[in-house]
């Protein structure tokens, strides 16, 4: 029920027409049963005085800037090609942010899903979408283990199995995409504004290369000190990280070398 009331704060249009289709009987009714809400709850959901929904206007633009500034080239890509803020309040309207919502899951990764589905015309904006959407997940992975407290676990005198560090991932992505993130980075620098309106009406355009054939390259997403930092690797090392994903055998990834990563702490000791 609090994840409903939540969706209703955050898209008014879904807050009338389940107070509407409730007392008619219809489909959106049906889905709150579904979603194991009572007689009683759904009563009262629909019982609301609407101007509750409205005590904070501003509550739906301070998540759309949490959520920008996660995706910022992704998001700067987009205004380049839309021309106005006003396309990211679609968000709120969407399966993305109300699935998300009701089933607890990152709303970073829900907003990336929206951005993908999007249409979209600008060829690199895809493969930015997903370097930032698996950097912002590499994030949360790190806070949920303690952030900058986080400590490896003791290496046991015998190391038998290893797992990926908090935060550590690895995946396959265009170069192209890496340069477009680059170009926007010096782009808002330069122009020294949020980059909520840097490329908003009247702003000066990013300048985006031309995409190229270039295959992708194999990228670890390695945590430091100054946050979660992109690193081409070798075919050997990231096969290892790779490999790594769950509790995995020491001989699977190569005991020299899965201590060395241990040590860095980019894997960690881990119990089968």
């Amino acid at each position: 029920m609090q994840r409903v009331f939540v969706r209703m704060q955050y898209d008014l249009a879904f807050a009338e027409r389940l107070v509407s289709e409730v007392r008619r009987g219809r489909e959106i009714g049906k889905e709150l049963v579904r979603l194991g809400l009572g007689q009683r709850e759904i009563q009262w959901l629909c019982s609301l005085d609407q101007r509750a929904l409205l005590h904070d206007p501003l509550k739906g633009q301070r998540l759309l800037h949490s959520l920008i500034t996660e995706l910022r080239a992704s998001c700067a890509i987009v205004l380049a090609e839309k021309r106005h803020l006003h396309f990211f309040d679609r968000f709120f309207a969407t399966q993305h942010f109300h699935t998300a919502v009701q089933q607890g899951r990152s709303l970073a990764a829900a907003f990336a899903d929206f951005l993908l589905a999007a249409g979209l015309r600008t060829p690199v904006l895809a493969e930015v979408v997903r370097v930032e959407a698996t950097l912002a997940r590499c994030r949360r992975a790190l806070e949920a283990a303690g952030g900058v407290d986080w400590r490896a676990p003791p290496v046991p005198g015998e190391l038998t199995h290893v797992t990926r560090a908090p935060g550590v991932a690895v995946a396959r992505h265009s170069p192209d995409a890496l340069d477009a993130i680059a170009a926007v980075e010096r782009h808002l620098a330069a122009s020294g504004v949020d980059p909520l309106v840097a490329l908003a009406d009247g702003a000066p355009r990013v300048v985006l290369a031309p995409p190229t054939d270039r295959p992708p390259i194999p990228l670890g997403f390695i945590p430091g000190a100054a946050g979660i930092h992109l690193v081409e690797l070798d075919k050997e090392l990231y096969e290892a990280i790779e490999r790594a994903g769950g509790v995995t055998p020491v001989e699977h990834v190569g005991r020299p070398l899965a201590q060395s990563l241990v040590e860095d702490e980019v894997l960690i000791a881990a119990t089968p």
